[in-house]
């Protein structure tokens, strides 16, 4: 096999493993990502919701689902769960699962391979010689966020409107009635609002994923390397000499993290992204929802007071803190990291294995 032959199976090894990978973790892990939609888009505050008939922003209520479940409100993470269970059955958890899985795909492959190509772009053009890697992680992570958001924004769109529907008569004929009365095109319109919110996270998710999958590395050379000084000896040879050898060997046998170390980096990395970037995830939802809420008759009264429509960014941080207060922008937070820190662990986790696995 040529060294061409090799690159190709190489790249295509990896656009399997990515491609793979996101999907074994959308499958896995869809309903935690459900209950946290839900959450993230329903009204608590009660002056607000004297004003509304329901304090819920979905439509297609199914006259087959019980009033009380219709109405209510979640207190928390487990109490969604429980109640999603009670009325709407294991189905209930995964509504927009096929619309996730036909982008999942796509879109993880395109995030991965985008974040490695500007890393090493930056790190052979402008980054040379280990300078400035934390900013190479920072921007290759908002890169890699901001091509994948081709797929990832007509993902999110129509995942959310589907899981926040309490509804049991979700289906493709739903995906497409929705593709129709909004048109391709405009179901981008959120591609800013998408990248605003995920651009920082994927940014700050990259650069502790690093710094933590480096610790472990150097952890490993570091007890090679002892174990190397206690079989050769330190006498035989000298520092420099050992040291040049170890590192020509580090080149040609790359240190490979264990499937759990690589796990718990991507997990931990994730979780921390996840909560220093929910805010920007909340004002995400809200306005790639908010034109469906619009249509609601429950909700007329609200739009035409302008207290759930926000025109803007900003717009919707005056308006949430105002009227549903400073602690509406952390709602779903235990299901957001719930699933966002073992979605991540297991997509990086589970691509070097399939990687090495296909190698």
């Amino acid at each position: 096999m040529t060294r061409h032959d090799e690159k190709q199976v190489s790249t295509l090894n990896h656009l399997v493993s990515s491609t793979l990978s996101g999907c074994i973790a959308r499958l896995v892990l869809h309903p935690i990502d459900t209950v946290k939609s839900r959450l993230q888009v329903q009204i608590t505050n009660p002056e607000l919701l004297n004003k509304l008939k329901t304090p819920l922003l979905f439509e297609g209520a199914s006259s087959s689902l019980q009033s009380a479940e219709i109405n209510a409100t979640y207190r928390s993470t487990f109490h969604a769960v429980k109640m999603i269970l009670q009325y709407e059955g294991l189905r209930g958890f995964y509504k927009g699962l096929g619309a996730s899985l036909i982008f999942t795909g796509p879109a993880n492959t395109l995030y991965l391979t985008s974040y490695e190509f500007c890393k090493n772009y930056l790190s052979k053009n402008y980054f040379a010689e280990g300078k400035n890697v934390a900013l190479t992680h920072l921007i290759s992570g908002f890169f890699a966020e901001s091509i994948s958001c081709i797929f990832w924004v007509p993902h999110d769109i129509l995942k959310e409107r589907l899981q926040i529907q309490r509804s049991n008569q979700v289906s493709l004929s739903k995906l497409i009635k929705i593709i129709q009365q909004d048109g391709l095109l405009q179901l981008y319109k959120g591609y800013f609002i998408t990248l605003g919110s995920f651009g920082p996270f994927s940014a700050i998710y990259f650069l502790s994923y690093e710094k933590c999958k480096n610790f472990f590395i150097q952890q490993q050379q570091h007890n090679y390397n002892n174990h190397y000084s206690i079989l050769h000896g330190r006498d035989s040879k000298s520092f420099t000499e050992i040291k040049e050898e170890l590192m020509e060997d580090n080149n040609n046998n790359p240190v490979i993290l264990p499937f759990s170390t690589v796990l718990f980096c991507g997990g931990i990395s994730a979780g921390f992204s996840s909560f220093c970037t929910l805010p920007l995830d909340v004002i995400k939802t809200r306005f790639q929802v908010q034109r469906r809420m619009q249509q609601q008759q429950s909700l007329k009264m609200a739009t035409e007071e302008n207290i759930m429509y926000y025109k803007n960014f900003f717009d919707a941080v005056y308006k949430i803190s105002k009227y549903e207060g400073y602690t509406a922008f952390w709602k779903g937070l235990t299901s957001r990291v719930l699933y966002a820190a073992p979605n991540s662990a297991l997509i990086m986790a589970l691509c070097k294995l399939i990687t090495i696995f296909l190698n």
